[in-house]
């Protein structure tokens, strides 16, 4: 699994939890973060490469714990690189909203995410085709990504952040909102609370990860006797620093790896 950076920790966590049995290799290209500000051909090369990297490794299946390499390259790496199964978050996020609506929209749904993401359209695609009449709200933020990559120190400007993106989506009663970046569950606190003053209700948020647990228990049966699968996390920047930060959300030691691009090629390394 791949994120551009601290994202995908929270996808890692919610698949760790449905999932201790697995075997998880999670990158985080932090030598290319934020990904939502740059050209989506661009983005798109980075998420192939790192997909390629993973099979090359051994993966089985890839988790790109990314909207907008999802936008971009999940299409494509699945054309790829069969028989590898890749799970992409907006196929995840649709699950979820059906889940959450029964299938049935009442309102417009609203749409937290990178500008790369709300640029590509996918998310309007996606719901179009998964709900007759189903339109959505789209609002890029793009303070959010740099705040919370930054250690979530300014807490005052993420909740200012938080208020000014989600008026919007309050001015229309749009309802669910989907995170449409992994890193935003790690301000989930901050929205919801953001949510109170601009809706003056409380608001139903999806976390398209949940959907993807779902997938990976449709491709992969628990296997008997394994309690805990092995965990290794890798930065193509600072894996060091990558461990540090992952530890404020994990709650399990876990090995390191050498991640390194070379001409455009992803290189992952020996664990330690």
């Amino acid at each position: 699994m791949f994120d551009s950076g601290l994202g995908g920790l929270t996808v890692l966590r919610q698949i760790r939890r449905a999932r201790p049995d697995l075997n998880l290799l999670c990158i985080a290209d932090q030598a290319h973060v934020p990904y939502g500000g740059r050209p989506l051909a661009e983005v798109r090369d980075f998420a192939l490469g790192i997909a390629r990297a993973l099979v090359d490794a051994g993966c089985e299946a890839i988790v790109m714990a990314c909207n907008i390499s999802s936008a971009t390259a999940a299409t494509a790496a699945s054309r790829e690189l069969q028989p590898a199964r890749v799970i992409g978050m907006i196929d995840a996020a649709m699950r979820e909203v059906r889940a959450n609506t029964g299938g049935v929209l009442y309102r417009p749904i609203g749409l937290l995410a990178t500008a790369g993401t709300v640029a590509s359209r996918a998310y309007d695609d996606a719901v179009r085709g998964a709900f007759a009449g189903g339109t959505v709200r789209a609002v890029a933020c793009p303070a959010l990504v740099p705040l919370i990559e930054d250690g979530l120190r300014d807490t005052a400007e993420i909740g200012r952040c938080a208020e000014r993106y989600l008026e919007p989506l309050a001015a229309i009663e749009a309802e669910p909102i989907i995170l449409g970046c992994t890193h935003y569950p790690l301000v989930i606190d901050y929205l919801q609370q953001a949510a109170h003053h601009t809706y003056g209700r409380p608001v139903a948020f999806v976390d398209p990860a949940l959907g993807v647990v779902d997938e990976l228990g449709a491709v992969f049966q628990p296997q008997p006797g394994v309690s805990s699968g092995s965990l290794i996390l890798a930065s193509t920047l600072d894996t060091g620093r990558f461990q540090e930060q992952a530890s404020r959300w994990l709650s399990e030691p876990c090995d390191t790896a050498v991640a390194r691009w070379e001409a455009g090629t992803l290189h992952i390394g020996n664990t330690g």
